[in-house]
């Protein structure tokens, strides 16, 4: 259900995820608003992009993605996440140093689990899992160059934004990395403004 005028702008309330995902709140070990919220690009239709860390009695719980009203969360467990820290994912890495303002709960648990993988520790696999995505990427471009077949269910538009997304976020998160281990102020705020510039563009 679309939910009133005056609650589409309001941050959901871990109260609010417990009521539309059918989860008791001893169940949810974290809850962190991305997408164009975090960014600052977000418009009065624009909806929230969440990830929810469900804790370790939900390991049969591994990674979805579901939409209630105008909340699209990816849920998954902290084991699922653990495995993407060690992967090297940096989306989640950043977790840590999510803004205050943008999380709706964070447990104690979840972030001692979080502390435990520093970014200036893990660099070499974070820089390796982005060069694996772009490459990944790149040899579905080439694969359409060479047969035209981007396989089931995808398309030439989806590919082509893609590739340019993957550039974009390959560049952001190399000088993100630098600006946060250097915590350079400037460099921190320059990293964000030529992200903004990029993904309007």
């Amino acid at each position: 259900a679309i939910p009133p005028p005056h609650e589409r702008n309001s941050a959901p309330t871990l109260a609010d995820l417990t009521r539309r995902f059918g989860l008791s709140s001893a169940r949810i070990a974290g809850a962190f608003v991305g997408g164009s919220r975090l960014w600052g690009t977000s418009n009065s239709s624009s909806d929230f992009d969440l990830i929810i860390v469900l804790d370790e009695y939900w390991k049969e719980f591994s990674t979805r993605t579901t939409s209630h009203g105008n909340i699209d969360a990816t849920l998954l467990s902290q084991e699922a996440l653990t495995l993407k820290l060690e992967a090297g994912s940096l989306l989640y890495h950043l977790l840590a140093r999510w803004p205050e303002q943008h999380v709706i709960f964070q447990s104690a648990q979840l972030r001692t689990l979080l502390n435990k993988y520093p970014m200036h520790k893990h660099l070499a696999v974070i820089r390796a899992h982005s060069a694996a995505d772009v490459a990944k990427t790149w040899r579905r471009a080439l694969q359409f160059g060479k047969t035209g077949d981007l396989g089931a269910g995808e398309s030439k538009v989806s590919l082509v934004c893609d590739v340019i997304l993957l550039m974009h976020v390959f560049f952001f998160l190399s000088t993100l990395c630098y600006a946060l281990l250097s915590r350079d102020r400037v460099s921190v705020s320059l990293c964000l403004c030529i992200s903004v510039s990029l993904y309007l563009c």
